[in-house]
Formats: C-alpha cells, structure tokens, sequence
C-alpha cells in the first residue's frame, strides 16, 4: 500500500566503487528499487546542520587536540545544508514525483582541508591541520580495521578502510543530474549555518 518511497544515499554511491563503504550505498540503492521500482534516490553531497557528524566532531577534536588529522586534504565536497535536503524531500512528497535520482550539493566547493580551516577560523582556534597521504592511511585504517575484526566494538572505529577509499575521489554533484535549483531552491551559505552549529566550541 506503500505510494511513494524517498530512500537517502550519498553522493558516490556505486555496486563498483572500490569503497565497501559507497559499494554498500550502492547495493542498497538497488534493494529498494527492486522492493519500490518508482522509488526517489537522494545522494547528498557532505549534509552539514545541527548536531552534524563532520564539523561537530572536528570542532570537538579541536577541544583537545592540538593538531587536526586529515586524509585527502585535497579532496571536494558540495557541503549541503540538512534542511535543504529536508525541502527536498517534501517537494517530491507534495508532488508524487517518481523514480527520480536527485545529486544535492550547495553551491561552493570546498577541499577537505579549507573546511577545516573555515571551521577553525570560526571557533577561533589555531591547530596543525596534519595532512595524512593515501598510502599512510590506507595502512592506520587497515590496522584499525583488523584490531576492531578480532576486538569488537573495544576499539573505537576511528578511522576505516572503505573511509580512505571514498576519500580518494571528489564528493561532486554530477553535471546532468537533477539538482537544487530544478524544484527553485537555493542552497543555503555554508559561512551563515556554520557559526550556529559549531558556536559553542568558540573559544572567545
């Protein structure tokens, strides 16, 4: 009696990305289109907003540490603003649009390391931003990945192999894709939400 399913992926999402982290998003794409054929398929670009898990969590490292790790420092993302996915979602309810793969991002590209810096500016912190090579992390993650398959949950998943891997390529929103501005939205300024969600890290 279902009419309408909206399943949320991610951008990359792939049944042949190299990352068991995107080829798991992709094989689930293709569950739900096999259960609801006419299903909507959302793939955001990195979602930022309240309680988020990326500038939350960096903010928080920030708080005690005094360098900042990251793997694939030039690597893009669209950082996209939850509530504009949550808009979104309910033009495809209020239309009943079908099958439909949509690819959110906002409108600026940042690297991986200018999210850090843009998030440190704000808090007003001044920490080593350690940039990590492929190669280094590919072995931390895979050593991480070992101990947690012999230890459990014991060892904190800090760093994955399927997360090195989906770092390796761009998190862009493809050019023919279906985007913001075709349901008349304009994403919202990552610089104007940022200081709301990451506000109480600010060290003045």
């Amino acid at each position: 009696g279902v009419s309408q399913f909206i399943h949320i992926s991610s951008l990359g999402a792939s049944t042949e990305s190299t990352s068991q982290l995107l080829r798991s998003k992709g094989e689930g794409e293709e569950a739900v289109l096999e259960c609801f054929p006419d299903a909507n398929i959302i793939r955001p670009s990195l979602i930022f907003g309240t309680e988020d898990t990326f500038f939350n969590r960096f903010a928080k490292l920030s708080s005690i540490s005094p360098f900042i790790p990251v793997v694939g420092p030039e690597t893009k993302f669209q950082p996209v603003y939850v509530d504009d996915v949550a808009k979104v979602i309910s033009l495809l309810v209020e239309t009943g649009q079908k099958k439909k793969y949509l690819e959110l991002g906002g409108d600026e590209t940042y690297t991986f390391r200018e999210l850090i810096k843009l998030l440190l500016a704000e808090i007003k912190r001044k920490r080593l931003i350690l940039k990590i090579p492929f190669s280094i992390a590919r072995v931390m993650a895979a050593t991480n990945d070992f101990f947690r398959l012999i230890l459990g949950d014991v060892v904190p998943a800090f760093l994955t192999l399927a997360q090195v891997k989906s770092l390796e390529k761009d998190n862009l929103v493809g050019r023919n894709s279906d985007k913001f501005s075709d349901f008349g939205i304009v994403p919202k300024n990552l610089k104007i939400v940022l200081p709301t969600i990451v506000g109480r890290y600010n060290k003045s």
